[in-house]
């Protein structure tokens, strides 16, 4: 990838679709610069993935995973998807979550699905 940006690399593995190899969305995501503060989230999000094999990209994509509402810190909802009209509404199942800041300012949300355990996600910053 040569030159390219931290970002520009992100963009080319969006762009290129089909499986990826995790350790390479590792790489990328790791370069990236930390997002400015937990306030940057605030608004809707679009949603999207990479298929490194996991079941829960698979379930994402059968969900028709739109992004992710941020309201404030407190009121997160992290599974918007496209219902049978193509408008976007939150996934109730999902539940509701909140944001944490951790190492570098790497943006950690958490969530509770009904009756499972608590499940977290990490974002970085693509201007794409």
């Amino acid at each position: 990838m040569g030159s390219n940006t931290a970002e520009q690399q992100v963009v080319a593995l969006i762009k290129k679709g089909g499986p990826v190899a995790e350790a390479e969305v590792e790489k990328a995501f790791n370069a990236l610069q930390a997002l400015p503060s937990r306030e940057f989230l605030f608004g809707s999000w679009g949603g999207g993935g990479f298929d490194t094999g996991h079941e829960g990209y698979a379930g994402l994509v059968k969900a028709r995973w739109a992004g992710k509402d941020f309201r404030s810190v407190d009121d997160v909802d992290p599974i918007m998807v496209f219902d049978e009209k193509d408008r976007r509404v939150w996934n109730e199942d999902w539940g509701r979550a909140s944001v944490s800041v951790h190492l570098r300012l790497v943006i950690v949300w958490r969530m509770k699905k009904q009756n499972e355990a608590d499940v977290f996600s990490l974002s970085r910053n693509v201007a794409a």
